[in-house]
């Protein structure tokens, strides 16, 4: 009876032990995934004004490159973005800024024909370092958008539907000195702006035979670009504009 009792407390301590480590292995590779460190400089630049505007892009450059160090290494899909970026940045001609500014993450979707419960949409994080390694790159986030939005000012005020909508006092000071530093666009309706460099993917759609890559060309216009699983970018289409 004993030696039933001790078999069956080695068989449970070794399914724990086992438990233990897959949990601790899921845990780590999601450490990996997550960038640990959210944009808390920003607490600094309370209000952000025109003469700490310097002082706040070293500190988003300080914090950008420490999040690109703790990505990991590059995998097939920044090897993707990176390429599909390059291309419209050659064939747009449209980067003039001291800096890059990519998004912190990119929303991907899974979606095998005929296969609909295999559909899943996930943020990855792309290692700038491997898109650009020869330039100064910035990550930015929903926070630094909104933190800067309300910098630049010209943002509705209501949701009232009467035109023109009223607005904040923009502040062209800011915006000037702004756009030295990174691409600054007002977005075509008013009352936002795009502050990515061009192309802005926002949405990887992997397919059977490829991928969908659907990107912003301009303030106000953008397109879908195919890629196939050689790397080969193939058609575009879904061309639109606002």
């Amino acid at each position: 009876m004993l030696r039933k009792l001790f078999i069956v407390f080695v068989v449970c301590l070794i399914a724990f032990s086992c438990a233990v480590m897959r949990n601790s292995n899921e845990a780590s590779k999601k450490q990996k995934t997550v960038p640990p460190e959210l944009p808390i400089f920003l607490n600094k630049y309370r209000p952000l004004t025109n003469d700490k505007l310097a002082a706040f892009m070293e500190d988003w450059y300080a914090w950008s490159k420490r999040i690109d160090a703790s990505m990991p290494k590059s995998d097939s899909l920044t090897i993707l973005f990176a390429k599909v970026f390059h291309h419209y940045q050659k064939e747009l001609q449209s980067d003039i800024s001291e800096y890059i500014v990519l998004p912190f993450s990119v929303d991907v979707i899974k979606n095998r024909q005929g296969k609909s419960d295999t559909t899943y949409l996930f943020p990855r994080y792309m290692k700038t370092s491997k898109i650009e390694p020869d330039r100064k790159v910035l990550y930015i986030t929903p926070e630094i958008h909104t933190y800067l939005s309300h910098f630049l000012g010209r943002l509705r005020l209501n949701d009232s539907k009467k035109l023109p909508p009223k607005r904040s006092p923009i502040n062209e000071g800011g915006l000037y000195t702004l756009a030295g530093y990174i691409p600054v666009h007002e977005g075509h309706w008013g009352g936002y702006w795009h502050l990515q460099s061009i192309p802005i993917v926002y949405r990887i759609k992997i397919k059977d035979n490829g991928y969908e890559l659907d990107l912003r060309t301009s303030w106000y216009s953008g397109e879908t670009a195919f890629v196939d699983k050689a790397m080969k970018i193939m058609t575009y289409k879904g061309w639109w504009i606002e």
